[in-house]
């Protein structure tokens, strides 16, 4: 944090050092930034840490030009938009 590399996913409000002091544990998420960065690198397999889960998708079409706002929702629905699908088949 005193690094300045902490920043929040607006809307929520930035992290505080008390907050840091009084956490019993701290999980971080990585956005899209590592990923852009790999892509540009053209590389056929990316592996990484802990990321949000749309993040993947979200990057692609971050990296082809489409709006952003756009490819988090595409990456949302991606990720969790079979939640609410009916099974064809019944696994059990």
């Amino acid at each position: 944090m005193k690094q300045g590399k902490i920043k929040s996913c607006s809307p929520v409000e930035d992290l505080t050092e008390q907050e840091i002091d009084e956490a019993t544990a701290i999980v971080t998420q990585m956005g899209v930034e590592p990923y852009l960065k790999a892509m540009k690198m053209d590389v056929d397999v990316i592996i990484l840490g802990r990321t949000y889960d749309p993040v993947p998708t979200a990057a692609f079409g971050i990296k082809k030009g489409f709006n952003p706002g756009l490819c988090w929702h595409m990456g949302k629905i991606m990720e969790c938009g079979a939640l609410c699908a009916v099974p064809q088949v019944k696994v059990s």
